[in-house]
């Protein structure tokens, strides 16, 4: 059963977005520093979002830049692990992104893209947007994925 696989089915239990927040901050600590919270995870779709709190908080007593950005990147890549199929790998090749406002208040990330057709591999630009509580757009984000078949193991 490959990762993908065992992340939607404990996805469904009652506890499962939080079981996937989870084990995402045991695989990558970085991402679980700003405690990202699943609202919603399906094939191709992330929403995500971040608490405001002093941890993640800059100077200017909005949220900081680097906070939004790993956001961005925690809600793309939960999706990619979520939709891949087990013969396809996603590797995360570039970053942007583009602030609007000061953030303030609980932002949520959201992004929605179709796996593209692989030959043999294929870069896939994937756009996510980040809003506060009142709908109000706070940045964009870009992440760009290359994905490609897995190459075959070795015996």
């Amino acid at each position: 059963m490959d990762v993908g696989e065992r992340l939607r089915r404990v996805y469904r239990w009652p506890a499962g977005p939080w079981l996937v927040a989870r084990a995402i901050a045991f695989t990558a600590p970085y991402s679980a520093s700003i405690r990202p919270r699943i609202i919603e995870l399906s094939d191709g779709v992330a929403r995500v979002a971040l608490a405001d709190r002093r941890s993640v908080r800059n100077h200017l007593a909005s949220i900081h830049a680097c906070a939004l950005a790993t956001l961005t990147e925690t809600t793309v890549g939960l999706s990619v692990l979520f939709t891949l199929p087990p013969e396809v790998r996603g590797i995360a090749t570039e970053l942007e992104m583009s602030y609007r406002r000061k953030a303030r208040g609980t932002i949520t990330a959201s992004c929605r893209w179709k796996l593209p057709q692989l030959s043999p591999s294929a870069d896939l630009d994937i756009p996510v947007a980040l809003d506060d509580a009142d709908g109000q757009r706070v940045a964009d984000g870009r992440v760009r994925f290359r994905f490609s078949a897995k190459p075959a193991r070795r015996p």
